[in-house]
């Protein structure tokens, strides 16, 4: 059996604004995971921290969610001392701005999502 992972946004701006697609795509999964001898995972991603996994879960996890993926952080200012005119670090928020992952954030959704978990394992026993 082949496992294929499919990090997904829902087709949106970000996979909390996306849930109704999202909750589509594990109905579709789970159909195939009973057809087909390959496992097909999807990865929600794109906008998940502590404000938005709530209702996420809420909606997903009775459609079969098992597991997120999130940067957990910001853009933040790089603190480049030489700025050369027409240069920049790459993508983001200003030219020298880097992404930073920030701990509290990814620790946050990690109490919700597990509290979430639990609630639903409880309710699925009920």
């Amino acid at each position: 059996m082949s496992l294929i992972i499919a990090i997904v946004s829902g087709q949106g701006k970000s996979a909390p604004a996306s849930l109704e697609t999202l909750a589509s795509l594990f109905q579709s999964t789970q159909r195939l995971a009973e057809e087909e001898p390959w496992a097909l995972a999807i990865l929600p991603g794109s906008g998940i921290n502590p404000e938005t996994v709530g209702l996420m879960l809420d909606t997903l996890l009775p459609h079969g969610l098992q597991e997120i993926h999130l940067s957990g952080g910001s853009w933040v200012e790089g603190g480049m001392s030489y700025k050369r005119e027409g240069m920049g670090m790459g993508i983001g928020e200003g030219e020298w701005g880097i992404w930073r992952s920030h701990e509290q954030q990814i620790r946050e959704v990690r109490l919700i999502t597990d509290a979430a978990w639990q609630e639903h394992v409880l309710t699925m026993g009920q």
